[in-house]
């Protein structure tokens, strides 16, 4: 979790952030996306789906998350250079769509040959993001927290008794978290070690559920070169999305603090539920 500031009054213009943040992370799911984008379709193909095509995907997930961090990190630039803005953010999403137009042609296949620049051109994303938000991408728990994204997917179907689904996914992971980062900083760089495969397994679990729903939209007739270009276009957006919502309310908290910041957000869960 970030550093606790001293506490603060949330400012309207805070607050309005963070119901842009919870409506983001707790309101929607790729899943839901998906199912509605190919009117059900989805959901057949994943009954179509055979579990060892689901194991083959969340397998190839964490080779992919573990190089794709660094690499994407290495092209934002040197820090205090100009952040990112809408051109890039287009420029990347057209870019995976390609990429999910030529995996479309040969399957699921293409998924997984296509899956490291996938994966690279959505980090690289995340990772300005996180910059833009004012995170330094040299400490090793801000490189941590840019592939905690992909574990906040599909938070918003857990059950209500479990209170913020958001703080919870984070909490879950803060232990194992922490662990890599101090690892990380105590080595040669990489992000590598017995914690840090640790935190690959986590994640990799919840973005291969997406993933395996991206695949299982291939197997039904909606699949091809078209589909396949709208699917990536449309699972960046997602992961964009919550992106921006994870940075926004680990920037909220560095200025009013961790528990300001985590109660306000429980405050418009009561108000949903």
């Amino acid at each position: 979790m970030t550093a606790v500031a001293p506490k603060k009054r949330f400012s309207p213009a805070a607050r309005a952030e963070l119901k842009k943040a919870f409506t983001a992370l707790e309101e929607s799911t790729f899943a839901a996306k998906l199912s509605k984008l190919t009117f059900g379709a989805t959901d057949r193909g994943m009954r179509m789906l055979p579990g060892a095509v689901v194991g083959l995907i969340e397998k190839a997930v964490g080779p992919a998350l573990d190089t794709a961090l660094a690499l994407a990190v290495r092209t934002l630039g040197k820090e205090g250079e100009a952040a990112e803005g809408p051109v890039a953010r287009h420029i990347h999403k057209a870019a995976v769509a390609v990429s999910g137009a030529a995996g479309g042609v040969t399957g699921l296949p293409g998924l997984i040959a296509e899956l490291p620049i996938t994966t690279v051109i959505m980090l690289r994303r995340i990772a300005e993001i996180a910059r833009r938000n004012g995170e330094d991408l040299n400490d090793p728990a801000t490189r941590l927290a840019c592939l905690e994204v992909f574990a906040l997917t599909g938070i918003g179907v857990a059950p209500e008794a479990l209170g913020s689904t958001y703080y919870t996914a984070r909490i879950a992971l803060h232990g194992v978290l922490k662990r890599a980062a101090d690892e990380l900083g105590k080595g040669s760089g990489r992000l590598a070690g017995a914690a840090f495969r640790g935190v690959l397994s986590k994640i990799s679990a919840k973005f291969g559920k997406d993933l395996a729903r991206v695949a299982a939209t291939r197997v039904v007739p909606v699949a091809g070169a078209t589909s396949g270009a709208v699917l990536n276009a449309l699972f960046m957006d997602h992961y964009q999305e919550l992106a921006e919502a994870h940075f926004t309310i680990r920037r909220l908290e560095r200025q009013y603090g961790a528990d300001t910041v985590r109660k306000a957000y429980e405050n418009l869960r009561k108000k949903k539920v």
